[in-house]
């Protein structure tokens, strides 16, 4: 398939990039205007005129982009630069928004946190026709803690999804959620009575369920499931702590224990091989303008012979700054590892990406995947096949993230993810802003001088890849995209991008 990316200025288009479709018209195009200048008969030099006057029609379906975008967009693109996108918006739907999609596709999950109905721990939309219409449901739980919901479809029908701790005492631990109708119904089970932070879970099989969290001990802990998601071991693994392992020492770090967060786990579907994803700070970070620190240290833990074997992934300046919490993992058909951190390097806030294809041992050096000349933020990552990715992500208006700004939702694909060189083709679904405001990424901390104040989206964004190859992202808007405004909740978008060309998901 023919596939240019042309940047530049078209007459009624602004900046924006061409697809095959347009490429098509305009080789036509100069073919015409070349025979006519050479008098060739007029027939041809209407021709010219007829395709030149086509591009420019074409032209105005092209989505806007920034002179950045088009100027760091490559020179050829695995997929057409204009796409169409499928968009369904539930009004006050929530921050921290997920999607999950069934082996078939079939049915799709998605949630917000945020105005939930009583007795439910989010917002919960669901789609029975392959993702063309969303219904927001009611099921009824047990106990509920702090939202967050992590779903995932273990098989066509069943649903495990994990709820935030809360710090409501006596502790309450973690509840896992689980459902075999779709999620119109709901069983519960309570996963250990310490307080735990933001819960991750994944699965292998039907049977195999993985969660993991971080204690308000600072410590990272995996907890197995062998039944599906109907109980859990009640010992841990340790996720990181033993330096015959690998990884940071927490005594060695005497601060960072209370400062240290469990970012993603994945599980590779073919392998089973289960990874975990954590940050933790040195002792440099800390001073006036960080006084908690900063998590600028990477690692990935892997699960052998019930051990975690932890490998650096980043180990970061003192002036380095990722996302606590929020950074992304994912794994594609070849079984190759990706990690995609969130966060400053060099005063510049993105979205990087390293590899490994030794399951976690090593890992290739980041590459910026956002455009230069704003922060790009909260990005997410979903595998599919070899070498291809999905991302989604958050782009400013300039490069403080504490400051106000207009905010826009980017998709992109990656080819080529597996290499030194990645093809990314980045596409922004809508012109209006999602957020004018600054975003805060720390948490209680918000408010105080260098933070930022707003946390009215909360924190992550979430994408995946359906068995077909569509894209879909789910993220929360408080702008004019959805006529809202930073002081009221946050509504849930969820847009699909079909037609990529990524091969098939990795199930999420």
């Amino acid at each position: 398939m023919l596939g240019i990316a042309v940047c530049g200025s078209l007459p009624g288009t602004g900046t924006g990039l061409i697809g095959p479709a347009g490429a098509l018209l305009l080789i036509l195009g100069i073919f015409g205007a070349v025979a006519a200048w050479r008098g060739l008969r007029a027939r041809r030099a209407s021709t010219a005129i007829v395709a030149v006057l086509l591009l420019v029609l074409a032209g105005q379906t092209n989505l806007p982009v920034s002179a950045a975008d088009c100027a760091a967009a490559p020179a050829t693109s695995p997929v057409p630069a204009a796409p169409t996108f499928g968009t369904t918006v539930f009004k006050k739907g929530g921050g921290e928004p997920n999607i999950a999609i069934s082996p078939s596709g079939r049915y799709m999950i998605a949630d917000g946190l945020g105005g939930t109905p009583a007795g439910q721990p989010a917002n919960i939309f669901r789609s029975t026709d392959f993702g063309k219409t969303f219904q927001a449901i009611t099921p009824a739980f047990a106990n509920t803690g702090g939202g967050d919901f992590d779903i995932h479809f273990l098989d066509e029908h069943t649903v495990v999804a994990a709820d935030l701790a809360t710090l409501n005492l006596p502790a309450n631990g973690v509840y896992v959620d689980r459902s075999t109708d779709d999620g119109s119904t709901w069983t519960q089970v309570n996963v250990n009575q310490e307080i735990y932070d933001r819960p991750w879970l994944d699965h292998f099989g039907p049977n195999n369920v993985y969660l993991a969290t971080k204690g308000f001990d600072g410590i990272g802990y995996l907890y197995t499931s062998t039944d599906g998601g109907q109980s859990f071991g009640t010992v841990p693994t340790v996720i990181y702590g033993n330096p015959l392992f690998g990884g940071p020492d927490p005594t060695a770090i005497p601060l960072s224990s209370n400062n240290a967060y469990v970012d993603h786990i994945t599980v590779d579907p073919r392998s089973g091989d289960v990874y975990v994803l954590y940050g933790i700070e040195a002792p440099t970070t800390f001073g006036m303008g960080q006084p908690a620190g900063a998590a600028n240290q990477l690692y990935v833990a892997h699960l052998v012979a019930g051990v975690m074997h932890s490998a650096p992934v980043y180990l970061g300046a003192g002036d380095d700054s990722f996302l606590a919490g929020f950074n992304w993992m994912t794994v594609d058909q070849a079984g190759t590892l990706y990690v995609l951190t969130n966060g400053r390097i060099h005063g510049h806030w993105s979205t990087r990406l390293a590899y490994s294809k030794d399951k976690g041992a090593t890992w290739s050096p980041q590459v910026d995947l956002g455009a230069p000349g704003a922060s790009n933020v909260y990005g997410s990552i979903a595998g599919a096949a070899a070498g291809n990715l999905s991302l989604i992500y958050l782009r400013g208006s300039n490069e403080n993230p504490s400051s106000a700004q207009n905010w826009y939702a980017e998709m992109a694909t990656v080819a080529s993810a597996d290499t030194s060189s990645p093809v990314v083709a980045r596409s922004r679904p809508f012109d209006k802003a999602m957020h004018t405001q600054d975003i805060c990424f720390d948490g209680i901390l918000c408010g105080l001088p260098g933070f930022g104040s707003d946390r009215n989206l909360l924190d992550y964004i979430y994408n995946a890849v359906g068995p077909d190859g569509t894209a879909w992202g789910v993220f929360c808007s408080d702008g004019p995209l959805t006529g809202s405004t930073s002081n009221t909740t946050p509504d849930v978008v969820i847009v699909s991008q079909p037609g990529q060309h990524l091969g098939s998901g990795v199930q999420s």
